[in-house]
Parts: C-alpha cells; structure tokens; sequence
C-alpha cells in the first residue's frame, strides 16, 4: 500500500497529534457541557479538534478546504439534533 507522504500539507503526525490530542483533553477536561453532549456533537467538537490542529500545524492555514470541513462537521452535528422528519 502506498500512502501519500501529506506531512507537509497537513503537518506531521506527531505535531498534529500533539496539538489535537492538548485540543481534545481540553474540551474533557475544562467543558463543564461535555457529558452534555450527544456522541455526534461529541464526534464533530473532536473532527473540528483535528482540523484546527492541521490548520495550525501544515503549510497553508489558509487552505480553505480545511474551514469548510469545519464548518461542515458543526452542520453535522446540527443535522444530528434535529427530528427526523416524518415520511
């Protein structure tokens, strides 16, 4: 299997993981709304943890496929908490 060297588009995964894993712990630790939270609104905050790291840690922080993924994991998470509609 050939995986694409991405380290300088995205940033390296040690750099990425450090930063997205402190963003994670943070959000756990210090959100007094976690267990509030439903998984997929749990999921999209971790997803918007892991862009901002590659944001933050890659080449281009202005890419902007980057922002639209994280504005399109916080239009998942509100899709998730709204009622399904009725058939």
């Amino acid at each position: 299997m050939n995986i694409p060297n991405r380290d300088e588009q995205h940033g390296g995964m040690e750099a990425v993981g450090h930063l997205c894993q402190a963003l994670k712990g943070e959000l756990r630790l210090n959100g007094s709304n976690w267990l509030d939270l439903s998984y997929g609104e749990r999921e999209a905050l971790d997803m918007i943890c892991h862009k901002i790291a590659r944001i933050l840690s890659g080449a281009d922080p202005h890419d902007h496929q980057h922002w639209e993924d994280v504005a399109g994991y916080a239009q998942a998470a509100i899709r998730g908490r709204q009622p399904a509609a009725d058939a």
